[in-house]
């Protein structure tokens, strides 16, 4: 179909008879605002709503150019435009414009509009453009309200994560300094008096007391390890991974191979914490969901960013339904762990499909300066 503008005894503004079928009661009858243009973009009909919007008249609207009283904010493609590109393309079309009501200047809105062909005259080889307009400024307005709240939370995350790391390790360094070396002494002095003793029964019961106290002294260190890393701050990332490897391996059977590429990767104390909490928490989901004995990490270094991916053969799962859920009592916590690095500028993605197993990765960023204070880089 073909659009072409009409011309009678009355020139270019002669109105087709459907104006009078579409004037009236038929437009007004619509909660929404609509207007009626023909090619040249001017304004044919224009129902009630529109004039309550506009707070304007009849006189006001009618014959005025499309972008006279609906005028796109600048730099931005308005209603005008759409119209326009529906006549060329003959086809329906709906975007979103930020316009001025009026004139430039005034009161600014944005409009879902969306756009019909409207075949005018006999024969039909005429047509102009119904613009139907829906007011979304408000619902805009709150979606930028609830991203920005988005943002707050992520950063929130962020930061409740950075402090309770800071406090596991500082109550890890209560426990190694006010317990442990105490243990240590008196194990020492144990020993000393068993060595000393020349009563049987002396010796048995400074055994006894002694490998009490040494087991103390291992379930001492167990604890500091749950609750925070040492070995991650002294020795770096792949040392504490390993050892981590090693622990699931004899508390739970879990095979775990740690792959790393060479490169540096200099972290902060946060954000390497963070990572190593990630990966923990990732391998301790295999354990408790995959059904399989093997996993593998993988880590390497890419511009700027530490790449990490946590794989295994496992049964998999359905990541849609975990990443909306989030159910703490599976353990999953993937969205947590995504919030938490998409807040830093990273990224989090799973991978899964059933009996196909799974891959989890995610991206923190690198800063040269950012060496973990009083370790040695971590690799």
């Amino acid at each position: 179909m073909r659009c072409r503008s009409t011309k009678g005894k009355h020139g270019i503004n002669a109105t087709p008879p459907v104006a009078e079928f579409l004037a009236g009661p038929v437009l007004n009858t619509l909660p929404q605002p609509v207007l009626v243009v023909d090619p040249a973009t001017r304004v044919r009909l224009a129902n009630e709503a529109l004039h309550d919007l506009c707070n304007s008249s009849t006189q006001d609207v009618l014959g005025q150019p499309l972008s006279a009283v609906l005028t796109a904010t600048d730099g931005t493609p308005g209603p005008a435009e759409l119209v326009q590109e529906c006549l060329r393309t003959h086809r329906m079309l709906s975007g979103e414009c930020e316009v001025h009501l009026g004139g430039a200047g005034r009161e600014k809105r944005i409009f879902a509009v969306q756009t019909r062909l409207l075949p005018v005259g006999a024969p039909v080889n005429d047509c102009w453009v119904v613009l139907y307009l829906e007011d979304v400024t408000h619902r805009l307005a709150e979606q930028q309200q609830l991203i920005r709240y988005q943002r707050r939370l992520q950063r929130l995350a962020v930061q409740l994560a950075t402090v309770e790391s800071r406090e596991r390790r500082s109550i890890a360094a209560e426990l190694h300094d006010r317990i442990g070396q105490v243990l240590s002494c008196v194990q020492i002095r144990l020993g000393v008096l068993r060595n000393a003793s020349f009563e049987p029964h002396h010796r048995e019961s400074l055994d006894r007391l002694y490998q009490t106290v040494n087991h103390c002294i291992d379930n001492a260190r167990m604890l500091i390890d749950q609750v925070s890393t040492p070995v991650l701050y002294g020795l770096g990332l792949v040392d504490a991974l390993e050892s981590l490897a090693r622990n699931l391996h004899d508390e739970y059977g879990l095979s775990v191979t740690v792959d790393d590429d060479g490169a540096p990767k200099p972290l902060s104390e946060d954000l390497l914490a963070l990572v190593y909490q990630s990966i923990s928490e990732l391998l301790l989901n295999v354990v408790k969901h995959a059904r399989t004995n093997r996993a593998h990490v993988a880590l390497r270094r890419d511009g700027n960013a530490l790449m990490v991916s946590i794989s295994d053969p496992g049964v998999g799962f359905n990541v849609a339904r975990a990443m909306q859920d989030d159910d703490t009592v599976t353990g999953f916590g993937l969205f947590g762990i995504r919030e938490r690095f998409v807040a830093l500028g990273g990224s989090f993605s799973a991978d899964s499909r059933a009996g196909k197993g799974t891959r989890c990765s995610f991206t923190a960023p690198i800063r040269e300066e950012q060496v973990s204070t009083g370790a040695a880089p971590p690799s």
